[in-house]
């Protein structure tokens, strides 16, 4: 399956975004890139430990087998190119190349919005942000946010308080529920909505992977709403 093998590509040891990068523009598709030689691997810049890594990976049962477990699972796997992968991610810088979901990812044919802003919010703030998402739902745009404590909560839980779609993206595994607070949010996102994330089931919120995850909120969104945010804050 072709997915399989795009899988494998997003999950190969000390292999992340900028190498695959390298490797798509050498390969027509991650199949080429599985059968190919160690010479050709390091013709695409890549190290010779990168190389060996990639060679070695392709022997890994583990992969397999943490993709049939995957499948077996209620988590959905998509890549550039499925039918479910959002288009407009396609036109930002360093576009994911695997995504892992729960419930629905956003529909690219109706408008997105996301509503970001403060951990620390204000009452009103967060009134805000609800209001905001409660308007903008009934006119059947969606609600991109990242379920972080605070006005991001506010915005998805006015989202679903008008049954409409929300989708929060993660900075960890989509079967990690961080704020453990949100659980109750997290759980009502996947039956209406969707819950998303470029990282593999079972990475942990690390700091870092939130600047990451704040270009794919505003990358999957037509418009960004911040209602309040620190002057260095990551919403701004």
């Amino acid at each position: 399956l072709e997915e399989y093998y795009w899988y494998w590509l997003n999950n190969i040891r000390n292999i992340g975004r900028r190498k695959i990068s390298k490797l798509l523009k050498r390969f027509d598709s991650p199949k080429e890139i599985y059968n190919a030689g160690s010479e050709y691997l390091k013709c695409c810049g890549l190290s010779c430990k990168d190389a060996e890594n990639i060679i070695s990976s392709v022997k890994d049962e583990q992969i397999y087998r943490d993709y049939n477990a995957l499948v077996k699972s209620s988590i959905k796997f998509t890549h550039p190119g499925k039918a479910d992968y959002p288009a407009q991610l396609m036109e930002i810088y360093d576009y994911p190349y695997g995504l892992y979901y729960n419930g629905k990812l956003p529909d690219s044919d109706k408008p997105s919005v996301a509503i970001v802003g403060s951990r620390q919010a204000s009452q009103y703030g967060m009134m805000v942000a609800a209001r905001l998402a409660y308007e903008m739902s009934s006119y059947g745009i969606q609600i991109i946010s990242g379920m972080a404590v605070g006005i991001d909560t506010a915005a998805h839980k006015g989202t679903l308080d008008n049954s409409g779609y929300t989708c929060a993206v993660l900075g960890s595994g989509v079967d990690i529920c961080y704020p453990a607070c949100n659980i109750g949010l997290f759980t009502d996102i996947k039956k209406t909505g969707g819950v998303m994330s470029e990282y593999p089931a079972g990475v942990k919120p690390v700091c870092g992977q939130f600047p990451e995850r704040n270009r794919l909120i505003s990358g999957l969104s037509d418009a960004v709403v911040v209602v309040e945010a620190r002057a260095k804050s990551g919403s701004l």
